[in-house]
């Protein structure tokens, strides 16, 4: 289990050791720092120089003696993550050791004052020096490849083959339009082989950022069924991750080139709208099940979450955790989020709240709390009958949902009434063999059956 913060964890951990019959212990890796018990900390030991030795050798380094160790050692203050990365840039630049120890200390000169804008601790220093090294290089040699980093800085770090490079080439083309806007000419298209070009830089350069040890690849290989023949065939199937440690401080190098807030609007521009999905599509849901935890990890860089300009994003995670797993509590939350931030900014009568009310109308139904849900449902009528009118096929679908919930509060004669005007509505627009009309009018003769005893 990997968490960045404490956030409703209690159903996953046993309160004793020997619940259950089992005696069991769980490991938790967590950014967090303000557990309570029975939670104890487990902190990794830094590198000694016989550990950097053997890890040296394991990453078949063999021209360097104790000494060296030694050095690679202090210079990085054992820290592994460092120690890591210093090693994939010796390899991939053919320097020696020494040579890198000596890149390093220059480097630590020339840029000690920016790094120690972001933090004074030594360890994040040492962290921070590798890295910025690191960047710097990938930019002097590599267009674009740096910019693939910045943008996995904002994403959930798991699962970034998914997303990454979409998202990458969004950031890119937008940052051409506005280049094209700056100097005065029209922005051109680029043709299906000139996007297929770019998106092969973006698999390069995934490759790339992984010999450096900014992000990993697991390869694992999948069987997969061939068409037209009845002979499966193998395929390996590459799943990148970025530690979180890194995405920290490439961030800290955004806010350092005041590009921090240029990034992070853009990966929400490409996200807002593939989130807005059709809810009957089952492959839709599914891909938006894949996005959520790129939603999520994005709100917790926001300075000012209640801004108009993240209410597409709220509603989003809201519409997935209703529509998509059925997490009414959690959609709740962020509709409540969403339908609080529409009012402060457009005012409690507004059309855009209309649909926002209906959705938590339906989450409360699902948990089976019809007053309340009445309550949301009857406002988010009347707000989409302004914003839709009488006649259109989305105030018929809002009667048939107020019919439902009449029906289970028990009064028939209204929930009758409210289906019986939906159906009208949907005969306008659908003929009788429509599956929406179809299911409409199941309703409906469920409710006049069950009404027939009262």
């Amino acid at each position: 289990m990997i968490k960045q913060e404490k956030s409703d964890l209690d159903q996953y951990f046993p309160v004793h050791r020997n619940d259950y019959g089992k005696c069991f212990d769980i490991i938790l890796t967590s950014c967090y720092s303000g557990w309570e018990s029975p939670i104890q900390e487990l902190l990794l030991s830094r590198f000694d120089r016989e550990d950097t030795k053997l890890y040296l050798q394991s990453q078949q380094f063999a021209n360097f003696n104790d000494e060296i160790a030694q050095q690679i050692t202090e210079l990085l203050q054992g820290l592994p993550l460092a120690i890591s990365q210093a090693a994939s840039f010796v390899r991939e630049n053919k320097i020696s050791l020494q040579s890198f120890c000596q890149l390093y200390r220059e480097f630590e000169i020339k840029e000690k004052s920016k790094i120690e804008l972001h933090s004074q601790d030594q360890d994040s220093l040492v962290f921070l020096t590798t890295l910025m090294l690191t960047l710097e290089k990938l930019r002097s040699d590599n267009q674009h490849v740096d910019s693939l980093m910045y943008v996995a800085a904002f994403l959930s770090c798991h699962n970034l083959e998914k997303d990454l490079s979409h998202c990458w080439y969004y950031c890119l083309e937008k940052q051409l339009k506005e280049q094209s806007e700056q100097e005065g000419r029209e922005f051109q298209e680029l043709s299906s082989d000139e996007r297929e070009k770019m998106f092969k830089k973006c698999d390069e350069g995934l490759k790339l950022l992984c010999s450096y040890s900014l992000i990993s690849c697991v390869e694992e290989t999948h069987t997969q069924q061939e068409e037209n023949s009845d002979r499966p065939k193998n395929v390996v199937v590459a799943t990148y991750k970025v530690h979180s440690l890194i995405q920290s401080g490439v961030r800290l190098v955004l806010e350092r080139n005041y590009l921090f807030n240029d990034y992070l609007m853009n990966v929400i521009g490409w996200l807002e709208p593939q989130l807005d999905y059709n809810e009957e599509d089952a492959t839709e849901i599914s891909r938006g099940g894949l996005l959520i935890p790129h939603a999520i990890a994005i709100i917790k860089f926001l300075k000012n979450p209640d801004s108009f300009e993240f209410i597409e994003l709220f509603e989003g995670i809201a519409r997935h955790q209703l529509i998509g797993v059925g997490n009414y509590k959690a959609a709740l939350e962020y509709f409540g989020r969403t339908l609080e931030n529409k009012q402060n900014w457009y005012g409690k009568g507004h059309s855009s709240s209309g649909n926002t009310l209906v959705n938590i109308a339906i989450a409360y139904m699902a948990l089976g709390d019809y007053e309340k849900a009445k309550n949301f449902l009857t406002r988010g009528f009347e707000l989409c009958r302004i914003q839709y009118g009488d006649n259109h096929p989305k105030t018929a679908r809002n009667l048939i949902r107020l019919g439902i919930l009449f029906y289970e509060l028990g009064v028939y004669e209204r929930a009758k009434h409210c289906v019986s005007r939906g159906l009208n509505i949907y005969r306008k627009h659908f003929n009788e063999e429509n599956s929406i009309f179809i299911s409409s009018k199941s309703i409906l003769e469920s409710i006049l059956q069950r009404s027939k005893g009262y």
